[in-house]
């Protein structure tokens, strides 16, 4: 249901959206093709495009005019990936997909390849009925994978190494029903992320604060800190610091809206040679995974906080 009542709003959206179609372009070999149909494939709003064009096809032009909808128990959609709970026969299914394709073709649309049976991958997710008709799910890993996260002897700071670690450990234990599937992928993630890098000491370590995250996750929620937040621009030192500051300073009632209670602040760096300390940093990621720690990645860069050496 619309429920704009602004017309220049919907206005603003036609124009906005026409912009972004008419000016997209991509690159390839060094030079720039502009799409002549469709929608530009990663542009800044053409995930939206899509989900709003196939529910109005769906829910506005399909829906009334297929019989077979009826037997559609349930319905999830992201973008133009479909799941279906289906009350009939497989026959019956494959003439519901013939009709849907029937009217979306006259809009260049088609419903490719589909699934039915007792299991069915949608998205990251393997959905199958158990031995007692229930609906179970595990995560579900494309046969192209490779499976490869960031490597620990890459230049990040050391917390970042963690949070990759523990992010796809906890999506491992939500993605999985059954404690038999849950640990087999975690045993696998877990020899995954020690190619990448990763102790495996660390790994077994880290695997109890992923479950008591997944069981209770009240107990590690973020609680806001009633002090003002402070977003810092390090910038190398210029006559025009001054002006800079004023602008930043006026535009903060912009930016709390989005941000919350932040404060912009500019750091200033007078005779600092940038260049040097990236040559230094590049030399350091260099090092051999056992030896890139916090000793290893201390540069003494004065305000760095990669790091607590630092």
């Amino acid at each position: 249901e619309d429920s704009t009542k602004s017309d220049g709003i919907k206005a603003a959206l036609k124009d906005f959206t026409e912009l972004s179609l008419e000016e997209s372009f991509v690159t390839f070999r060094g030079s720039c093709y502009k799409p002549l149909i469709g929608i530009p494939t990663g542009g800044c709003d053409s995930r939206q495009i899509a989900d709003i064009f196939l529910h109005w096809l769906m829910f506005t032009k399909m829906k009334d005019h297929i019989s077979q909808w009826s037997s559609i128990q349930l319905f999830k959609r992201f973008i133009d990936d479909c799941f279906i709970i289906w009350k009939g026969l497989k026959h019956q299914f494959s003439l519901f997909v013939s009709n849907l394709n029937a009217v979306a073709e006259n809009f260049g649309i088609r419903f490719g390849s589909w699934e039915i049976g007792k299991s069915v991958n949608f998205l990251d997710l393997t959905l199958y009925l158990d031995d007692q008709n229930k609906v179970q799910y595990k995560i579900y890993t494309k046969p192209t994978d490779a499976r490869n996260y960031l490597r620990t002897d890459s230049f990040h700071p050391t917390h970042v190494f963690r949070s990759v670690a523990f992010s796809q450990m906890l999506r491992v234990v939500s993605r999985n029903s059954q404690d038999d599937t849950r640990f087999e992928d975690m045993e696998q993630l877990k020899k995954d992320l020690k190619r990448s890098g990763h102790e495996l000491g660390q790994l077994e370590n880290l695997e109890p604060l992923v479950y008591r995250r997944y069981v209770a996750p009240e107990e590690d929620s973020f609680v806001p800190n009633t002090t003002p937040e402070a977003l810092v621009f390090p910038v190398n030192y210029m006559r025009e610091i001054p002006e800079l500051r004023k602008l930043l300073k006026e535009i903060e009632r912009v930016v709390q809206p989005v941000l919350g209670d932040t404060r912009i602040r500019v750091a200033t760096r007078k005779g600092t040679s940038i260049g040097n300390r990236v040559i230094r940093n590049s030399a350091i990621g260099k090092a051999p995974v056992r030896l890139l720690n916090q000793e290893t990645q201390k540069c003494t860069g004065s305000g760095c906080k990669c790091c607590k050496h630092m």
